[in-house]
Formats: structure tokens, sequence, C-alpha cells
């Protein structure tokens, strides 16, 4: 018996080891961080460096889903200086060895037949399945939740109603708890699962109130001592990302889950599970109703909230335990056939589901390689006869790739279900362009709101950072979402109601642009640019330099009053301001163009760019470019050596532009470039020097950009450039 048993063993650990390798090389495949993964990743440098495991140290926010995710990164980092970016990937593909050896041991104890069959048919639906080998990496929590939950079934499946297995089984349901928060409702639904077992088993009540017992007082220990954590250092009972993402949109959740439905094969797989429960149930076991109790309701829930942004992250563990179940399936078509014969019977039935499972997403992948070069959104490319070759004329083919093209449509214009390469691209992108600023050290009291708060505020960490999306932010994300515009999509994530007064209220004060290598890069991309350091700039929009820069080696593109101001190469000083954010007093006017200064483009009005703040702007909502009229300001006076700064836009027509005046008639006129974005113009005024002079915006024309845009005026005198500044 050993001659033929020990070959059958080796040869199924070298085919298992095989797909194992597999599974790794796909998985490697895929590899990236996404940007919400630097969210918590924040989290551990905040509580590595001593301010909490809060995203802001100001604010005691839970900011991130994965609590044990985030206590494990900070203690790598600060027991062995492994940054999260390397241990988070580390950590990712340690959980996906687990969750393999898990399923091997899950499938080798099927009754159904033999369970070296099992263990392959699941290990290569599971080596080959596209999105569990997207999420061995990625930077997030999802794959070490799902080596947590199956070792739960498999502990709560092995304990045979013995207390202290139920209590280790328990013990695992609470770091799935710790790890996301609807971990809570698996560890609910698997003492449901327990007391029907002990019904369909013939159990006493007595028996199966303490089996429920030993496997609910672990969950209750720790989900207690959870809660009251959250409720001292949070005041409040869930992470603050359960209250952004709480609204209802069933709709898209069934999209989501259909979709998985059509990429993956489950309109094959999910028959072939159930054949394999139900042999797996007559057989006496019932591991898969297990599963099914335990993650049915948790589909339940994302078809509620919408399913998720990501490319089916919440689906990881669903996937292994359906192939768990179809495995046994396999098993249960070749029952009746001995030796060879059942081997190539299970063989064909593979054969015949995995085209399946597998043509969808590499019909995909052809499909969208020419689009994956640099970031785009939206990454998506209808699936066509040429992207699938041969597979092509597999049978339901054609069908499934029209069912996807739609599916995909929709999901993609509403941010449901969003590739993993549309994720990676976007994080390098976010990298490429701010992770100069890793290491910049930067004073307290600079606050920015933003809408992607992963990889800037991971590098920018001595600035805080209000979240339009309220994922971080507390009081955005209890904030009504924003109603869809007319014409528009619904989108998961919407900005919130309000949400710039909160940033107002929390002090926003700049909008850091990505990072330059010179002075003329950086204000090439914003407004004021400050040095970090040789070949480290740090551009930045904002109304006024905010205090915590005030005095520190900021320079400005426009004429703003204690700044450095740089053009074409010189360095000017302002030394008289003459007008400013939309200070009018003295100003005379005539028309109807020049009612009020605009602080943002009219309505109809291509959007403004490159103002400081209120600007001069003859383009009206009521007239548009018919408004005519002239503003002039009051007389002043240059001293010798001084020129006029100022800022211009608009239209390039003889009837509009900026003029300066003296005593004698116009000095210079200046117009737009047929451009909603205002340049600076720096003129001289020798020869005018104690003259009076006088600035007069003017629009005398009526058709196609026939309007002027201006903005901060002051006579500046160029000074030697700083040696920091050049």
């Amino acid at each position: 018996m050993c001659s033929v048993v020990r070959p059958t063993r080796l040869a199924t650990a070298l085919a298992t080891v095989a797909l194992v390798a597999l599974l790794v090389v796909h998985g490697a495949r895929y590899g990236f961080l996404c940007d919400d993964a630097y969210i918590t990743f924040r989290h551990a440098r905040n509580l590595v460096e001593g301010h909490g495991l809060v995203f802001n140290p100001s604010e005691r926010v839970e900011g991130t889903s994965g609590f044990l995710w985030a206590l494990q990164l900070a203690g790598v980092w600060g027991l062995t200086g492994v940054d999260p970016e390397t241990s988070s990937l580390a950590l990712g593909w340690l959980s996906t060895l687990a969750a393999a050896a898990l399923v091997v041991r899950l499938a080798s104890t099927s009754p159904v037949g033999p369970g070296e069959g099992a263990v392959l048919v699941a290990m290569l639906l599971t080596a080959t399945n596209h999105s569990i080998a997207v999420w061995c990496t990625g930077g997030l929590e999802a794959r070490q939740v799902t080596a947590l939950l199956l070792l739960s079934i498999l502990l709560l499946h092995r304990a045979r109603w013995r207390p202290l297995p139920l209590a280790l089984a328990g013990a695992a349901f609470a770091l799935v708890g710790l790890s996301r928060p609807e971990g809570l409702l698996f560890g609910a639904c698997g003492g449901l699962w327990l007391c029907g077992e002990g019904r369909r088993t013939g159990r006493s009540a007595g028996s199966v109130a303490r089996a429920l017992g030993a496997l609910a007082l672990p969950q209750i220990a720790v989900a207690a001592a959870h809660l009251a954590f959250r409720l001292a250092y949070y005041g409040a009972p869930l992470p603050n990302t359960f209250y952004a993402k709480g609204e209802t949109w069933p709709v898209a959740g069934l999209a989501y889950l259909t979709g998985a439905a059509v990429e993956h094969g489950l309109v094959v797989l999910v028959p072939l599970a159930l054949l394999g429960a139900r042999a797996r149930l007559r057989a006496g076991d019932s591991l898969h109703v297990l599963s099914a109790v335990v993650v049915v309701p948790h589909l339940a829930v994302l078809v509620r909230v919408g399913g998720d942004h990501f490319e089916y992250r919440m689906l990881d563990a669903a996937f292994l335990l359906l192939f768990l179940a179809a495995a046994d399936g396999v098993l249960a078509l070749t029952t009746g056939l001995e030796g060879a014969r059942r081997v190539a019977g299970g063989a064909l039935v593979v054969a015949g589901v995995l085209p399946y499972a597998l043509v969808v997403p590499w019909m995909e992948d052809v499909a969208t390689a020419p689009l994956r070069e640099g970031y785009r959104f939206g990454l998506h490319a209808d699936l066509a006869e040429e992207d699938a070759g041969i597979a092509w004329h597999v049978p339901g083919v054609p069908v499934l790739a029209a069912s996807y093209n739609a599916i995909r449509a929709w999901e993609h214009d509403r941010l449901v279900a969003t590739r993993w390469a549309e994720h990676r691209a976007f994080a390098r992108w976010r990298q490429e362009r701010f992770g100069g600023y890793a290491g910049a050290e930067l004073p307290a009291g600079l606050v920015m709101a933003e809408g992607s708060v992963g990889v800037l505020p991971y590098v920018l960490e001595d600035v805080e950072f209000v979240d339009v999306f309220g994922l971080v932010d507390p009081v955005i994300a209890r904030l009504p979402v924003l109603p869809t515009p007319r014409g528009k999509v619904r989108r998961l994530a919407h900005p919130r109601k309000d949400w710039s007064r909160r940033a107002m209220q929390r002090g926003h004060s700049l909008s850091v642009r990505p990072h330059a290598r010179t002075v003329g890069d950086a204000l090439q991309k914003g407004r004021y640019a400050l040095r970090l350091g040789p070949d480290s700039w740090m551009p930045f929009d904002a109304d006024a330099v905010p205090a915590p820069l005030e005095g520190r080696r900021v320079v400005t593109r426009a004429p703003v009053e204690g700044v450095p101001l740089v053009h074409d190469g010189r360095t000017w000083e302002v030394e008289r301001v003459l007008w400013s954010l939309g200070d009018l007093d003295g100003w005379t006017s005539t028309g109807t163009a020049f009612a009020e200064p605009a602080r943002h483009a009219r309505p109809t009005q291509t959007a403004v760019s490159g103002n400081v703040g209120p600007f001069l702007d003859s383009y009206t909502a009521a007239d548009r470019d018919r408004a005519t009229g002239t503003l002039r300001s009051p007389a002043f006076t240059a001293e010798a050596g001084q020129h006029l700064a100022f800022l211009v836009g608009g239209g390039a027509k003889p009837g509009v532009g900026v003029r300066v005046h003296g005593p004698d008639g116009p000095i210079a006129t200046v117009r737009g470039a047929t451009s909603e974005a205002l340049r600076l113009v720096v003129l001289p005024l020798d020869g005018h020097a104690g003259e009076p002079l006088h600035i007069e915006v003017f629009d005398h024309a009526t058709g196609p950009w026939g309007h002027v845009l201006a903005d901060e005026m002051a006579l500046v005198r160029e000074t030697p450039r700083p040696a920091w500044a050049r």
C-alpha cells in the first residue's frame, strides 16, 4: 500500500508547489501599491513618531479601516526601520502564502473524493484567477483579512464541539474584526452556522449554548476592548471611513457582483460549487454551508453600499471559498469513475470550466495594454474578437464579452470596481509628481484641502490635510453627499456638501503643486515657490503666503508685497501695491463691464487661472462678451528705476487690454493672448518718474474674446536675486 500512496502524495505535493509558484509569478505580474494604502501608511508613521494612530496629529480620527494592519506596519517600522511601502508588500505576500496553505488544508479534507484531487483543482483555480493574483499586493489589508477568515473557518469547522478549538476559532474571528469593521459580521455568522449545525447533528441545547459561549467569548472580549478604546480615544464606535462610506446604492452593488460573475466565470463556477456543497453535505460535512453562511450576508452588505471602488478586493475570500466548493463539484461529477478514468474525467470538467474563468480578464489585459502607458482616468476598452483570438470561438464567449462591455462601461464611469492598472498608474503618477517632497521639513500650522489623501499627505508629513471626501475628516464624513448635477452620472466617493466651509474652519491655507527642481519650473506650476533645499522647490497656490511660511525662502510670480517677484530670470521687489485683492477704492468706471471683481470664472466662461485672488473681468454673466466699459485707477507717481508689474489675460483684440496713461497720453498698452490664463507683465516707466500716471483697464469689443482680465498691480524695482533663490 505504501508503494502506491507515497508516489501519489509526492506527485500531489510537487504539483501543489508548482501551482503556488504559478500564483506567485501571476501575482508578481500585477505588483503595485495603490494611493489609498498611503492613508494607512501615514497613520503608521504618526504612531511611530508618537502622535498616535491618527491621520493628522491635531485630530483624533481613525481614518483607516485596517486597524490591525496599521498596527503591524507601525510595529515593523518601529522595530526594524522597514517603511510601510516595503513591509506592506512583504506582509501581503506572506498572507498570500498563508491563504494558499489554508486552501490546501481545507481542500485536503474533502469527503467527496480523493483529497489530492480537490487540492489540485482548488489550487489551479486559485493560481490562475486574475483577482486573486491582483490582491497579492496593493498595500492594503485585503489578503490578510482573507487568510484570517480562512483560518477562522478552518478552526471552526474542525473544532468538533470542543471548547478550546472553538475558543481558538473565536480568537481568529476576533482578529478578522480587528482587521476590518465587517469582521464582526463574519464572526456572528459563524455562530449562526454553529446553531444550525447543532440542530443538524442532534446536539442538545445546552451543548450548543456552551459551544456558542466558547466561540463568542474571545470575540466579545476583543470587540469590547476595541470599542472601549475607540470611544475613549476617537470618540466614535466605528472608523471614520464607515461614516464616509455610509450611503446606499444597491444598483451599483448589483453591478459589482454581476461584473465579477461575468469576468471570473462565476456563471459556471457557482453551479459547480453548489453541486460540490451538496455532495459534501451528503457525506456529512457542512464546510461549504459554513462558508456560505459566513460570506453571503457580507455580499448583501456589499450590494447595499454599492460594491467597492477597488477591483473585487471585497470578494477575495469569497472567491477562494467558492473554488474549494467547485473543486468538490468536480469530484462529485466524476463519482463512479475509478483510477485513470476519474482523473481524465476531472481533467475534462476543469478544461471545460477554466476557459470561462480566464478568458475575460485575458481579453481585458490585451485590450487595455496600449492604454496602460502613463496615467489616464477611466482605463477601459471594449472587448472585441481580435482580443480573444481562438478563445472567441469557445461557446458563450461573445456573450460574455458583450456583457462585460456593458457592465464595465457603466461601472468605470461611476468609479465602481476600478481596475488595478488604474490604481497602480495613479499612485505612480502621484509619486512622480510629489515624491520629491519625501523628507522635507516644513513648519507646523500648514493646512491643505485635498481629494486624494494618499501619496501627497504621506510625503508631506508636516502638513495637515482636510479630505474633501471625508475619509479622514469627522465633520465632512457626516455631511450630506453633493447631489449629482443634471446630465452627470453618480459616482462612488462624491464630495460632501459644505466641505469648503469645513476646510476654511480648519485653516486651509495653501494648495501644494508637484515638486520642482528649479525656481523657474516651480513658478510655472504655482503662484509661489518655497525653497526646500538644493534642487528642491515646493510650488504652491495661496491667496497670500501662509503665516508659517512668512520670512522663509519664498518667491512668487505675481506682484505680492513682501515676497520677491521672479520673472524672465530677473528678481523684483514690490515697493508699492496699486491694486490687490479686489479693492476698487478710488477707481472710476464707465459702462457695464466692470461692475465688481470676480472670484472665479463667470457662468459660461472658460476656467480662469493665474489670478492671486479676486480679479478684474469684463466678461459678465448677463452680457458675456457683449459687455463694454472702462475702469480707471487713481493717479499715482513712480520713482526713478521703478517698473509697473501686473497680471493680464483675456482677448488679444485691439478693443481690449490694459493701458498706462501719462500726462501726454498713453505710454504703453498690453493685451491678453486669447487665453483665460493671466500672465505677468513688467513695464519700464523710464522717463516718467514723478509724473502723474493712470492705469486704464478697457473693453470696447463685443465679439468672441472681447473681454479682458487683470489682477495685482504694483510698482516694483529690480534687485539682485538672493543666493538661495538661484
